[in-house]
């Protein structure tokens, strides 16, 4: 790609001593096909796809997490989400807000690649085989007996609990330490049939009733988790606090839990909850495993716990399932980030979760989303990325980000200076001077004979003088304008920023019409 009116930023097209001298600047196309370029993509099975460099497909990996920073319909899936579902040879767990990913690569990844496909589809929007959907109960993954088991059950509480309102802080917090104890209870104290994340929702709303046909109260419940003796206190010291509180702040206690697991009543995904088909571990099994949680866009707001739910729980077991030296991390492929809001389980994992062999996608639609939702943490994330894609951005502060990070570089400019003198004189000849030196004419008037002449004359000295200037590599407008959304493939490009090296501009690739991904992508009806 030439920027003929950008020529500090061109590696590859230096022009008239306007090239950058120093500090930042492009990786040049040929080193990026020499260092990331793939010849065969069956044989770099461990490569993210990153889009294209001349006629190489380039392809990136270390052990660090990766960050795609792309605007609304911008072709994100398009070019980097689905290509990577029908080329990454590890394990995934992969955001689906449409259906379309696990209708397009999930045939591949299973009858290709091998491995176990599951795709928990409450609504049933994907276009996949009815073997390959499945059912996830939580409460199968909390064992009373395991020495961990109340951490477990906080970060399932903290996934169902969803705050919009930091005034709220007190009742957010107690409400997710009694949804904690309830499910530590049912874990240890409920029969089998009951432990379900339906009888949760059920015993929030209504309490619990001694006998078939009883009035469920909630204070029999509190009574109940109130002599429970586990967990060193975790459960009866909560209900205790619960009895113990007056009647207006217990009530908003409670209101606030309810509030925040009434989405298990909703039939369709009451059903994807009612009980397991897989075992959550097999994410580590040497062909690996891919899971698709699949949750249409208009029902995001509404349903986004349970996929806060089922992102917890996976990280929560692959941190306690040893992986086995030959193996890839196990990609969390995250579409539509900024909907699972703010969560302990993903915040926590930013900085450590990598040493599991887990690797983080986190897909935003610019950096304020992930500003808003972690104000404090959020250049962790950026921090801990190997690798930042970025396309098709308009909002400002992505754009200003994206040219501090591109940093400055030296550019030579010559300062060119004119300097003009004007000279001019006047000449008279002939007898009119001579007979006036001697007074022929008394009365001071001289007839004119002869003739009479002006000169005019000059010139224009130029000097140059070369100084060095500091300029950003690329301006936010500028970022906008090259990286910005195209629909002709041969100028849509994206912009990479590897972590400690140049960075790149690759063209953006389009799995319908580029091949392998072509043939590998399941047609959508």
């Amino acid at each position: 790609m030439s920027f003929p009116l950008l020529p500090r930023v061109d590696p590859d097209d230096p022009s008239d001593g306007q090239e950058a001298l120093a500090t930042a600047g492009f990786l040049a196309s040929s080193v990026a096909q020499r260092a990331f370029g793939i010849t065969n993509l069956d044989d770099a099975r461990d490569r993210i796809i990153l889009g294209r460099s001349g006629n190489r497909i380039i392809g990136y990996t270390d052990d660090r997490h990766l960050v795609t920073l792309a605007g609304s319909r911008s072709g994100k899936g398009v070019s980097q989400i689905i290509p990577n579902l029908l080329h990454y040879g590890g394990s995934a767990v992969v955001i689906d807000p449409k259906g379309e990913n696990a209708s397009i690569t999930a045939r591949f990844r299973a009858k290709v690649l091998g491995q176990k496909v599951v795709v928990l589809d409450p609504f049933r929007v994907a276009h996949v085989p009815e073997e390959l959907r499945g059912r996830l109960n939580f409460f199968g993954y909390i064992d009373p007996d395991d020495p961990e088991v109340v951490d477990d059950a906080s970060g399932l509480a903290d996934a169902f609990m969803v705050n919009t309102d930091e005034r709220d802080a007190h009742w957010h917090e107690t409400a997710r330490a009694y949804l904690k104890a309830l499910i530590l209870w049912i874990a240890s104290s409920a029969p089998d049939q009951y432990r379900t994340p339906f009888h949760l929702q059920d015993l929030a709303f209504r309490g619990l009733a001694e006998s078939e046909g009883q009035q469920p109260s909630l204070d029999l419940l509190l009574d109940y988790m109130a002599a429970e003796e586990g967990f060193g206190g975790a459960v009866s010291s909560i209900a205790t606090m619960m009895i113990d509180m007056g009647e207006r702040e217990r009530g908003s206690v409670l209101s606030t839990a309810r509030r925040n697991v009434e989405f298990l009543q909703t039939g369709p995904m009451a059903v994807c909850l009612s009980g397991s088909t897989f075992d959550l571990k097999d994410l580590r099994l040497p062909q690996g495993m891919t899971i698709y949680l699949v949750l249409p866009e208009w029902r995001l707001a509404a349903h986004a716990r349970w996929l806060r739910l089922m992102i917890t729980l996976s990280l929560q077991t692959l941190q306690r399932t040893p992986a086995s030296d030959e193996s890839l991390p196990v990609l969390f492929l995250m579409d539509e980030f900024a909907t699972l809001g703010k969560l302990q389980a993903i915040e926590r994992a930013a900085s450590y979760i990598a040493g599991f062999k887990v690797k983080l996608w986190s897909i935003l639609q610019d950096l304020g989303q992930l500003k808003d939702i972690y104000p404090k943490r959020w250049e962790t994330f950026i921090g801990n990325a190997g690798m930042v894609t970025a396309f098709a951005n308009t909002d400002l502060t992505t754009l200003k980000y994206l040219s501090e990070k591109l940093d400055d570089t030296e550019v030579l400019r010559v300062r060119e200076s004119v300097n003009v003198s004007i000279t001019t004189a006047d000449t008279h000849a002939g007898l009119a001077k001579l007979l006036a030196s001697v007074g022929a004419d008394k009365s001071g008037s001289m007839p004119m004979f002869g003739a009479e002449s002006h000169q005019t004359g000059g010139g224009a000295q130029n000097s140059y003088s070369p100084e060095l200037v500091r300029s950003r590599l690329m301006l936010p407008d500028e970022i906008a304008r090259y990286f910005g959304r195209r629909n002709h493939p041969e100028s849509d490009y994206a912009l990479c920023l590897p972590a400690g090296l140049r960075p790149m501009r690759l063209q953006k690739l389009r799995y319908f019409a580029d091949e392998p991904f072509r043939s590998r992508a399941t047609p959508l009806a």
